[in-house]
């Protein structure tokens, strides 16, 4: 099987998206990106957080995805990033997520999920 170059996105979008990327000849559609807490606070105060992000994939070739998923505050900046990656089959849809922690006051202070290419 043909191996394909890695996608590399970032993000810009609040706790839903929807939105096609054209890569060469191929097209990718990440949807629904979301994050909910899963555990906590715990004792320092952590959270368990949970970031999840469909991705359709709307080729006959399975395609490898990495997605740089940012929590941004209402100022834009940036108070936590996860990377997502998986395999997408061809014609296929796969919800990727990553566990990952981080102080519940910054959790609080995201306003949006973002999502940008690069």
């Amino acid at each position: 099987m043909k191996k394909l170059g890695v996608l590399f996105i970032s993000v810009m979008v609040a706790l839903s998206l929807s939105t096609t990327l054209a890569i060469g000849q191929e097209e990718i559609e990440v949807v629904d990106i979301s994050a909910e807490v899963v555990k906590g606070p715990d004792s320092s105060g952590d959270v368990f957080i949970m970031v999840y992000a469909t991705v359709n994939n709307n080729t006959d070739r399975e395609i490898k995805v990495l997605l740089k998923i940012h929590g941004v505050d209402e100022e834009g900046n940036e108070v936590t990033k996860v990377v997502l990656r998986g395999r997408v089959d061809g014609n296929d849809s796969r919800t990727l997520s990553r566990k990952t922690f981080l102080p519940f006051d910054d959790y609080q202070r995201i306003e949006t999920w973002e999502l940008r290419e690069f």
